[in-house]
């Protein structure tokens, strides 16, 4: 279900959406059972994806115009999923399951808003700065031991909270970040039937993202130059 506006100036476009995934599973090699390592699918995992998302687009004149966006999600898995156990051999070892309800989905910034400001000196110019903003990001689950989000108990038959995991009963949240990006593309005609567009991106203008989640700083320097030109 969604909204737009329009107007000389001004175009908005408003959504809200819900999507339910089931029977989904995931492989992971992290388990161990009795001391013995194991591996297996996880199967019958429920998501469930709800939010709104707000896109718009504001031209200030024939040089300047703004955009943007911004999604609210709640991603989450419902019920409960089962996994079937096998050691290095293939063989079979046990079926155990566990309780997922509620817990966030992981690996995917569940709040997000981004504003591109383009600046057109020409006709066939155009610069643009782009600031973009991600929160609401969880760890992405891994069945195991303890070294990862999630450890098993198979003395009960269910999953508890335990190493990155929070006190409430998530998975671990980790901390909000911002990048900037700046680019800049050129067009020019070849004739009736070619255009060349030449484009050159520049990821992580100030070349830092960083964060600290629990007594580990991780610092990730990855500025990156794009290039390339179509016709």
């Amino acid at each position: 279900m969604g909204y737009g506006y329009r107007s000389s100036s001004l175009a908005i476009n408003a959504g809200v959406f819900y999507t339910k995934w089931q029977d989904r599973f995931i492989w992971s090699d992290n388990f161990e059972v009795n001391g013995v390592d194991a591996s297996g699918s996880i199967y019958g995992l429920t998501q469930m994806h709800k939010g709104i998302e707000i896109e718009g687009m504001y031209v200030y004149n024939d040089y300047f115009s703004l955009e943007g966006m911004l999604s609210l999600g709640d991603y989450r898995y419902a019920g409960e999923a089962s996994a079937r156990l096998y050691d290095e051999n293939r063989d079979f070892i046990s079926t155990e399951s566990f309780y997922m309800n509620d817990v966030k989905v992981g690996d995917v910034a569940q709040t997000t808003a981004n504003l591109n400001l383009v600046y057109r000196p020409l006709d066939n110019l155009k610069l643009n700065l782009s600031y973009s903003y991600y929160d609401d990001l969880y760890a992405d689950i891994m069945f195991g031991d303890g070294r990862d989000d999630f450890v098993e108990d198979f003395g009960s038959g269910n999953y508890n909270s335990q190493g990155s995991r929070s006190g409430n009963g998530q998975i671990l949240q980790l901390p909000s970040y911002e990048l900037f990006d700046a680019g800049a593309s050129y067009s020019f005609d070849l004739g009736t039937d070619y255009i060349v567009k030449l484009r050159v991106n520049v990821n992580n203008l100030f070349d830092s993202i960083s964060g600290r989640i629990k007594d580990k700083l991780f610092y990730n320097s990855r500025k990156r130059y794009l290039s390339w030109f179509r016709y």
